[in-house]
């Protein structure tokens, strides 16, 4: 079974129970959306770092250059900020909905206007850089 056929089963089988769970369980819906912005907050504040010292690259070899402007993670220097992922465009995406995901959860009063503010303050900046 190749890799990409794996994943995607994968990803089948947790949207598959998550629906579930959600079905069951409703309440838990407003934790889940906690849960993403909290995990948005944590990925806009890798990138600060990354835009001071574009050698951060948060892996085994971070700081080590291949070439002058390689890391030995095989990361250019024109590719920084990533985050916590492998490609600019992958962290954007992220940074992006959950950019939508906080304000339309605080719109919905699911979370506070200090958590909303805090949250849009951190990832705003962060998805202007990545």
């Amino acid at each position: 079974m190749g890799d990409g056929l794996l994943y995607w089963i994968l990803i089948a089988i947790f949207t598959l129970s998550n629906t579930l769970l959600l079905r069951l369980h409703s309440e838990l819906a407003r934790s889940q959306l906690q849960g993403l912005v909290i995990g948005g907050v944590v990925l806009a504040i890798s990138i600060f770092p990354q835009v001071i010292d574009w050698k951060i690259d948060y892996t085994a070899t971070m700081g080590q250059l291949f070439r002058d402007n390689i890391l030995a993670s095989t990361i250019f220097q024109n590719q920084q900020p990533i985050g916590l992922y492998s490609h600019r465009g992958h962290a954007s995406f992220v940074l992006a909905a959950v950019a939508i995901a906080t304000v339309v959860s605080w719109q919905w009063q699911w979370i506070n206007t200090l958590a909303a503010a805090v949250a849009s303050v951190l990832i705003i900046p962060a998805l202007l850089d990545a």
